[in-house]
C-alpha cells in the first residue's frame, strides 16, 4: 500500500493531535507532546509494510531523559517506545490513518505515564529490570545461559567459554553449579563439552528485592551501576563477597546476577576482564581496576521454564509409569514430559522396527534399539529436568506399584490391561490408572482413568450399555465387534491395525489429559476421554460402526464411567462376572 503520509497528518491534527511528516526521515511522522511540564517528540516510523503490521513509536532525543519504564534506548536514534504485541491488536487495515490514531494513543499514553508517576515508573523498571539491562548490552557482546535453578545463597559456579565459530547452544557462555553432575539432555551435554574452555572465574550473586537497585540509566556504565548496586548490599553479603574477593584473583570474572522482585526471579550478568590478574570485583576497593560489561543471561530451570510453556511446576514432583512405548504410548511420553512431569518410568520389551517409524515418535537413529530404553534417552535429551527411565519387564510384574503416582497403560493388548486392573485391585493399589486405545481407520480413540476405591472403574466401560452385563467389548467403542480390522502387508509376520501417527497422537492426548487431570486432583472418581472422525477408509472396508459413534458429539469432553451393576465397584453385584 502506497504511504499517502499528507492525508494521515490532515487525519491525526482533525482530531486533536499534533503531527507533521518528518522531513529528515522518509515514511516517519513526528508528534509533539508534553507531559507534567516535559516537552518530548514521538517519532512514528512507517514500515513498507503498514498496514499489515504496526509502525513503531520512539522517544527523540532519548538520552535527555533519566529512566523512563518501557521506552528503550539505542544507537541510530533506536528508542522504542512499547505498546504491547501486535497479537493484541485488532486493526482495520482499510483505514491505516485510525491505526496510527490509536497505536499512538498507546505510546503517548506510557510515556506520560512514566514521567507523571515516579512510584509507577520506578516499580516498572524493577519489574522489567532483564529487559531494560539488555539495552545497555553491546553489539557482539555473549550471551551466556545458566543450568539450574537460581541458588539463594552467594556461590561459585563454573564458567565455560563458547566454542568458536559455532551456532546455537555452543555459541553461548555457559554457567551452572558444580554440583550438577549424570545429566544427558542437550543442554548440559553442551555445556560439558570438553572442547569449551573454563576461563576464569564465575560467582553466582543474589540480590534481594530490598536490596535492588534500579537498572543502569541510559548514560551510566555498567560498572558505576555495580558500584552503585553493591552498596545496597547488606552487611553481611557485602563480608561475604569481600572475602571472596582478597582469596581471589583472575583476568576474566563474571558474575551472574540473580534478581529478585515481587516474588519473581531473573538473572542478568557482568562479564569483567582486566589486562592483569587482579583481586576479583566483588570488593568496592577492587572494583576500579576492571572493565565491565553487561551480558543476558537465560536461564534453563524447570520454575523458570515450565510456566511459560503452559506447564505445571507441581507435575516436577510427580512420577508417571507408562506401560507400552507404541505409537500411542510414545506419543504420551513426550507431551506429559512436557507438561513438566518429572519422573517417568517407561515399561516396554519390544524394538523399535522399520515399520514402526512413520507412526511412532521415537527417531530412526533409535531403530531396533528397546522401545523403552530408545524413549528414555530421547526424552532425556529433549527435556533438561526430566529423569526418565526404562525397564523390561511384563505388565503384573512391576513392583513397588505405588511408588507411582499414576500408571498409564498403552499396550493394545484389552486381556493384559484388564488382568492388571484386577492384579491393582487385589493389591489394593490405590493410584490412578489411565487406560488408553485406538480404533482402527482413524475412527476414534479413548482414555478412562480409575482410581480403586472411587467410583468407576475400567470393567464398567465393559457393561453393556443396556444389558448392563459384562461384554468383551468395550462400550465405548466406535467400531461394532466381531469385525476383522487387522491389515497384513505379506502374510501374518506383518499383520497391523491401520492407523496414522496423527491418530496416535489425538489419543496420546485424551490419556494425558487425564492423567494431569488426576495428578492435579482435579478429577477423582473414574471418567472417560475419547475423540471421534469421520472415517473414508473405515466406509471404503465396509466397517459397521456403533450407535455411541453415530451420536457421539463430546470430543474433549469427560465423561462419568460408573456403572451401578459393575461387580468391582460394587462387590454385591459379584454375580454379573460370571454372566459372559
Amino acid at each position: 500500500m502506497e504511504h499517502n503520509l499528507a492525508k494521515w497528518v490532515d487525519y491525526l491534527n482533525e482530531n486533536g493531535l499534533s503531527a507533521q511528516v518528518n522531513s529528515s526521515k522518509p515514511s516517519s511522522l513526528l508528534f509533539n507532546c508534553n507531559a507534567s511540564g516535559n516537552s518530548f517528540v514521538i517519532r512514528c516510523d512507517i514500515g513498507k509494510n503498514f498496514p499489515w503490521e504496526l509502525p513503531s513509536y520512539h522517544l527523540e532525543e532519548r538520552k535527555k531523559y533519566d529512566h523512563l519504564a518501557h521506552v528503550a534506548w539505542g544507537e541510530d536514534g533506536y528508542a522504542s517506545i512499547c505498546i504491547g504485541s501486535e497479537e493484541r491488536f485488532a486493526v482495520n487495515f482499510d483505514f491505516p490513518e485510525k491505526i496510527i490514531f490509536e497505536s499512538f494513543k498507546k505510546a503517548l499514553k506510557a510515556v506520560d505515564k512514566a514521567f507523571t508517576n515516579p512510584e509507577y515508573n520506578y516499580s516498572e523498571l524493577k519489574r522489567e529490570f532483564r529487559e531494560v539491562w539488555r539495552f545497555h548490552i553491546r553489539a557482539g557482546n555473549r550471551c551466556g545461559l545458566y543450568y539450574g535453578e537460581l541458588p539463594s545463597i552467594f556461590t561459585e559456579i563454573e564458567a565455560r567459554e563458547p566454542l568458536k565459530d559455532s551456532r546455537g547452544l555452543e555459541a553461548k557462555l555457559a554457567f551452572k553449579p558444580f554440583s550438577i553432575k549424570g545429566r544427558q539432555d542437550a543442554v548440559i551435554s553442551s555445556m560439558s563439552n570438553n572442547r569449551r574452555l573454563a576461563k576464569g572465574k564465575a560467582v553466582f550473586v543474589p540480590i534481594d528485592c530490598e536490596e535492588l537497585v534500579i537498572p543502569p540509566h541510559p548514560n551510566e556504565s555498567i560498572k558505576d551501576w555495580w558500584k552503585r548496586q553493591y552498596s545496597n548490599l547488606n552487611i553481611g553479603k557485602k563480608l561475604e563477597l569481600a572475602r571472596y574477593s582478597r582469596r581471589n584473583k583472575a583476568r576474566t570474572f563474571y558474575a551472574v546476577l540473580g534478581v529478585q522482585y515481587n516474588d519473581q526471579a531473573t538473572a542478568v550478568g557482568i562479564s569483567f576482564s582486566s589486562p592483569t590478574k587482579e583481586k576479583v570485583p566483588l570488593d568496592y576497593a577492587n572494583i576500579a581496576s576492571w572493565d565491565a560489561q553487561a551480558i543476558s543471561i537465560d536461564i534453563i530451570s524447570a520454575s523458570n521454564m515450565l510456566p511459560r510453556s503452559g506447564s505445571d511446576t507441581s507435575l516436577n514432583e510427580k512420577h508417571v509409569c507408562i506401560v507400552g512405548c507404541g505409537s500411542v504410548g510414545g506419543f504420551a511420553a513426550d507431551i506429559i514430559s512436557s507438561l513438566g512431569i518429572g519422573r517417568l518410568t517407561l515399561v516396554d520389551y519390544d524394538m523399535f522396527k522399520p515399520e514402526n517409524l512413520h507412526r511412532h515418535f521415537l527417531d530412526a537413529c533409535y531403530l531396533y534399539e528397546l522401545k523403552s530404553l530408545a524413549l528414555s534417552n530421547q526424552l532425556n535429551y529433549k527435556y533438561p529436568f526430566l529423569n526418565a527411565q526404562y525397564k523390561v519387564e511384563r505388565l503384573c510384574n512391576i513392583e513397588k506399584l505405588e511408588k507411582y503416582d499414576a500408571i498409564i497403560l498403552a499396550t493394545g493388548n484389552v486381556n493384559a490391561e484388564r488382568k492388571f486392573h484386577r492384579f491393582a485391585r487385589e493389591n489394593n493399589v490405590r493410584i490412578p490408572i489411565i487406560t488408553t486405545w485406538l480404533e482402527a481407520y482413524g475412527v476414534g480413540g479413548h482414555a478412562v482413568v480409575s482410581t480403586i476405591g472411587k467410583k468407576g472403574c475400567l470393567e464398567c466401560t465393559y457393561l453393556g450399555l443396556s444389558s448392563g452385563l459384562p461384554e468383551l467389548s468395550n462400550s465405548l467403542n466406535f467400531i461394532e465387534p466381531g469385525q476383522y480390522i487387522i491389515e497384513s502387508h505379506f502374510g501374518c509376520g506383518g499383520e497391523f491395525l491401520p492407523y496414522s501417527a496423527i491418530d496416535a497422537r489425538l489419543t496420546a492426548i485424551c490419556a494425558v489429559k487425564l492423567a494431569s487431570s488426576a495428578l492435579n486432583n482435579l478429577i477423582v472418581d473414574g471418567k472417560s476421554l475419547s475423540w471421534k472422525e469421520e472415517s473414508s477408509s473405515a466406509i471404503l472396508n465396509n466397517i459397521e460402526l456403533t450407535h455411541r459413534y453415530h451420536y457421539f458429539d463430546m470430543d474433549n469432553k469427560m465423561n462419568d464411567i460408573y456403572r451401578e451393576e459393575c461387580c468391582e465397584c460394587n462387590p454385591k453385584k459379584n454375580g454379573n462376572r460370571n454372566s459372559l
